[in-house]
């Protein structure tokens, strides 16, 4: 049997990269920067436990949904809870991607402009950014998917290279006391840490049929350790390299770090690869952000016309996006935890639902 495009996809890694991208665009973020502020020197044990938290969710969710389930995450919904169950599972879906484009967006538009752009308007930022968005969500999924095998790989050799660049040179002091607030304090920030890889569920809505199902599960299985691995060295060369009395008064932990290299007199500073992957970071996830809400569309109100769709949701964001500062301060933020917990926790219900009935149906 010929196996279909997004299997021959994963063959060639694509999809490890966008687990990869899933899991560390938020670095360049401010989200990960509530976390430094509230566990100081246990930022990088956070960080840490909060990764292991999310792989066992992500190994248990991949392992018994695309055993026990045949098609999508959403198929898995309408199985186990019915034509109900999947609307509202879908309207939670296209809740929580949007809540996350908009917080994506505003946050990579600040961060670009204070980059580069300081003295341009946030709007110039915000259509540059958007535009790309839609433009790489016009074609089909496996194009997505591909355009992350080809841009991913520059986005993680940046990273590597910040880390690298910064790590060795830490205080190690800063490291001290291990458990910054205490044990309840790293063990709430761990759970918050969490939603840091929320977004890897978002492949179960693009989940193949057939023999490459056990495939991306060993996929999703590397890609998510490699991303685990890369937040943790980013948090713990943040915590060794800047004082927290700095990091309390700062967004983006990112923007600081970058400004702690030098490399000499004709390349000083990653400023301009930094604005660079950090662009090519946020248009990739968003153009798959679009991608998902247009199937979640498709396959919950038989949307079939794809351009006007993601076009219309680009302006709507990006208008929404521009307008934020008029809503209470962190709204956009607590919105993308509330949705971000509550996608996995239906996941997790879906998962449990669907061991059981397999265990119930094996004894029959």
């Amino acid at each position: 049997m010929v196996k279909n495009k997004l299997t021959a996809s994963f063959k060639n890694s694509d999809i490890t990269f966008v687990v990869i991208n899933l899991l560390i665009y938020r670095i360049f973020t401010q989200l990960p920067m509530t976390i430094f502020k509230t566990s100081g020197s246990a930022a990088p044990l956070s960080n840490l436990l909060s990764g292991i938290a999310a792989i066992g969710i992500i190994w248990f969710l991949t392992s018994c949904l695309l055993k026990n389930i045949n098609g999508n995450l959403l198929d898995a919904a309408e199985t186990l809870f019915g034509k109900l169950g999947k609307v509202l599972f879908c309207l939670l879906i296209i809740a929580y991607l949007a809540v996350s484009m908009i917080f994506t967006l505003e946050n990579f538009s600040n961060l670009i402009r204070l980059i580069a752009f300081p003295t341009s308007p946030l709007w110039f930022v915000t259509i540059f950014l958007i535009l790309g968005a839609v433009l790489g969500a016009l074609g089909n999924t496996h194009s997505v998917i591909r355009l992350h095998g080809i841009f991913a790989p520059i986005i993680i050799t940046v990273l590597v290279l910040l880390i690298v660049s910064t790590i060795y040179q830490g205080d190690t002091s800063r490291l001290f006391p291990l458990l910054g607030g205490g044990t309840n304090s790293v063990l709430s920030n761990s759970f918050s840490g969490i939603i840091l890889y929320t977004d890897i569920i978002l492949l179960l809505l693009i989940a193949p049929n057939g023999e490459s199902r056990t495939y991306i599960t060993k996929t999703v299985s590397i890609g998510a350790i490699f991303a685990l691995l890369l937040n943790f060295l980013f948090a713990l060369s943040f915590t060794l390299k800047i004082p927290q009395t700095i990091a309390q008064n700062q967004q983006f932990p990112i923007y600081l770090l970058m400004k702690q290299v030098y490399f000499g007199r004709f390349f000083q500073r990653l400023d301009a690869l930094i604005l660079l992957v950090s662009a090519l970071s946020s248009m990739l996830y968003m153009s798959l952000n679009l991608t998902l809400i247009f199937d979640t569309f498709r396959q919950s109100l038989g949307f079939s016309q794809k351009p006007p769709v993601v076009i219309a949701l680009g302006v709507l964001i990006s208008l929404i996006s521009l307008q934020s500062y008029t809503f209470p301060q962190n709204s956009i933020l607590y919105l993308v935890y509330v949705c971000g917990f509550g996608v996995m926790a239906f996941s997790i219900l879906a998962a449990i639902f669907a061991k059981v009935r397999s265990v119930l149906s094996e004894k029959k």
